[in-house]
């Protein structure tokens, strides 16, 4: 079943018809912490990170984004925030040249 743009959690609403390409984000925090996710803009992702819309994120704000990777679709997208979150040695690197 699929719901109106509008019922959607924070941060997940889409346009009609659906984006076809979602972005993986990375963003960090004062502390230097760091959250991986995917969405089809992280702008506005990143809004809902920031006011507390976020389970995950909401005791760690402010966050800002760090790093941003184009992908033609969501599945390719879910594939590479796996890929970064299982691959110490690509996250290390992408946070050290972006951090």
């Amino acid at each position: 079943m699929k719901m109106a743009p509008s019922s959607l959690p924070a941060g997940r609403q889409v346009a009609w018809p659906r984006i076809m390409e979602y972005f993986v984000y990375i963003l960090k925090n004062r502390q230097g912490r760091h959250y991986i996710g995917i969405s089809h803009n992280p702008t506005v992702r990143l809004e809902s990170h920031n006011s507390g819309k976020v389970r995950s994120t909401k005791p760690y704000r402010p966050w800002s984004i760090i790093y941003s990777e184009k992908l033609p679709n969501r599945l390719d997208a879910r594939k590479r925030e796996v890929e970064l979150k299982n691959n110490f040695e690509g996250r290390r690197k992408i946070f050290e040249q972006f951090s």
